[in-house]
């Protein structure tokens, strides 16, 4: 069985946030263009397309800087962080794009070492696919899920358990039907063997999420 995770970023007060935890704010007004769409049911499946000028704010909260500044659409790394992906032969960041610092706030202090060079790093969108049922999926209504992008309104899940049969190799992906980024154990592993910062792996068997909560509060009651 391959293992997975849903890569995070560390939870405020955490031990890898006070660490190297480091967050990207995009410039206020910055460009953006058409995102990525189902061609079946035309749902946006992801945000706003950043378009150049890349320039961000970095808050820094940790000892050190983090090699990882932001989880979404796009991933904001460390020079060191871009050696370590190209030098391990990991796969599924389509492209490294310097990112301009244009302020930094210093949460806890300023770390030590001089400030690193940024990267944005777009993920790929893979056809890897996420086993909704396994993965306890609970849906509004499931008769109006798309073939396609194998979505609609969502309530929650329990897990992200990838169909390992449709996995097509990259090592960090946003997958087919789910939520992401999604890594290997291989990129798990080149992380923690280099000993980057500013990102934390969940399993995906305990990466569940409920878009509804107050149902069940509700029924608590």
């Amino acid at each position: 069985m391959i293992q997975f995770y849903q890569l995070q970023q560390p939870k405020a007060g955490s031990p890898e946030d006070r660490d190297g935890r480091s967050d990207a704010l995009k410039e206020e007004g910055n460009n953006t263009g058409e995102g990525v769409r189902c061609p079946t049911c035309n749902r946006p499946l992801s945000m706003l397309k950043w378009l150049p000028p890349f320039r961000v704010e970095l808050e820094s909260w940790g000892k050190h800087y983090g090699d990882i500044a932001d989880v979404g659409d796009d991933l904001i790394v460390s020079e060191r962080f871009r050696q370590v992906f190209e030098n391990s032969g990991l796969q599924g960041l389509v492209s490294f794009e310097p990112v301009v610092i244009i302020k930094v706030l210093y949460r806890r202090g300023k770390p030590k070492e001089p400030l690193p060079r940024y990267f944005k790093a777009a993920v790929v969108r893979s056809t890897t696919t996420i086993n909704q049922e396994a993965s306890g999926f609970v849906w509004e209504n499931v008769a109006k899920i798309c073939p396609e992008c194998l979505f609609d309104t969502l309530k929650r899940y329990q897990a992200l358990i990838i169909k390992e049969e449709t996995w097509t190799g990259e090592d960090i992906f946003f997958p087919r039907g789910g939520h992401g980024p999604i890594v290997s154990e291989r990129f798990k592993n080149v992380f923690d063997k280099n000993r980057m910062l500013g990102a934390v792996f969940i399993p995906v068997e305990e990466a569940g999420y409920d878009n509804f909560p107050w149902e069940a509060q509700a029924e608590s009651t």
